[in-house]
C-alpha cells in the first residue's frame, strides 16, 4: 500500500508538474466558428509570416512577425517589391534593398490578434518552420481567419489538443501555387 501511495503521489507530481512549465502557443482559427486550423508552440522571439499576391501589383508582400516574452504578435518588418498603390510610399523605419524586393525592418507594432481576411484574389499563405500553408485551401473566399498567440502552461497545450495542423490532411497545401 505505501508502495501504490508513492508511486501515485509521484506521478500526481509529474503530471502537475506540466501545469507549471510555461509555454506560448500560436493558433490559426477561423472567426465565424472558431475551428482550429493550427496550433503549434511558439518560442519568445520565434518568427512566422503572412504572404499575399499585392491585387494591383500583383507581386508578393510580406509581413514578418514574432512573439514577445507577453506572449504577444510584434510586427517586425515587411517584404515587398512595389510602392505606390496600396502599399507604404513613405517609411519611417529601416529600408534596404536586397533580391529585388524592399525590406522594411525595425518596426515594432503590438498585436493580442491579427485579422486576416482571406481572398483568392491575393492567394494568401502563413509561413512557420519553413513550411508554407495556402489558406484557401481551407478557408472559403471572403472568409475571416485570427492569427493569436496566447501564453500557457505546457499542460494545459495538451489538455487542449497539443498541435493541431489541419493543412497536413490536404496533401497539397504546402505543396503548390
Amino acid at each position: 500500500m505505501k508502495r501504490f501511495c508513492f508511486l501515485f503521489f509521484f506521478l500526481f507530481i509529474v503530471v502537475a508538474s506540466f501545469f507549471c512549465i510555461p509555454t506560448a502557443a500560436l493558433q490559426i482559427s477561423r472567426k465565424t466558428d472558431g475551428q482550429i486550423l493550427f496550433r503549434s508552440k511558439i518560442r519568445e522571439g520565434e518568427s512566422f509570416s503572412t504572404v499575399i499576391r499585392h491585387s494591383v501589383h500583383l507581386t508578393p508582400v510580406f509581413e514578418n512577425y514574432e512573439v514577445n516574452d507577453k506572449g504577444l504578435i510584434v510586427l517586425t518588418g515587411t517584404r515587398l517589391q512595389d510602392f505606390g498603390w496600396g502599399v507604404p510610399s513613405a517609411v519611417s523605419e529601416d529600408m534596404e534593398l536586397n533580391d529585388d524586393f524592399f525590406d522594411i525592418r525595425g518596426m515594432s507594432k503590438l498585436f493580442d490578434s491579427i485579422p486576416f481576411r482571406v481572398r483568392q484574389i491575393n492567394n494568401p499563405a502563413f509561413l512557420f518552420r519553413n513550411k508554407q500553408y495556402y489558406l484557401l485551401d481551407l478557408v472559403p473566399d471572403g472568409e475571416r481567419i485570427e492569427i493569436t498567440a496566447k501564453k500557457t502552461t505546457l499542460g494545459v497545450y495538451i489538455f487542449l489538443g497539443g498541435n493541431i495542423d489541419a493543412f497536413s490532411e490536404i496533401p497539397s497545401a504546402t505543396e503548390r501555387h
